[in-house]
């Protein structure tokens, strides 16, 4: 299973690189990680306020869990998550363009 998701990040992570990144205004991204938050805190995963931002930086949506959901059991999705969200922590961090800081 661990294959399944680094073939997946390593997905998202092309796609990012072959989109421009652009940045998102801070309202609009506020409205997605509430999104996200409403998703983890339905689906019962603890601490949803700190994956959430970190998951809208690396392009996932309600529509992208539930992808990563309905392929797992059903008592794994808090750690791939934690592990997602580890994974992305970094990789958000190359993708951003020095300009910002």
């Amino acid at each position: 299973m661990f294959l399944i998701w680094n073939i997946i990040l390593q997905e998202i992570i092309l796609q990012k690189k072959s989109s421009s990144l652009h940045l998102v205004d801070p309202l609009t991204e506020s409205d997605k990680e509430e999104q996200i938050i409403s998703w983890l805190d339905t689906h019962g995963v603890a601490d949803s306020w700190k994956l959430a931002q970190t998951l809208v930086a690396a392009g996932l949506d309600p529509m992208h869990l539930d992808t990563i959901r309905n392929n797992l059991p059903s008592d794994s999705l808090q750690d791939v998550l934690s592990w997602l969200n580890a994974r992305f922590s970094s990789v958000v961090l190359l993708l951003v363009p020095s300009c910002i800081f």
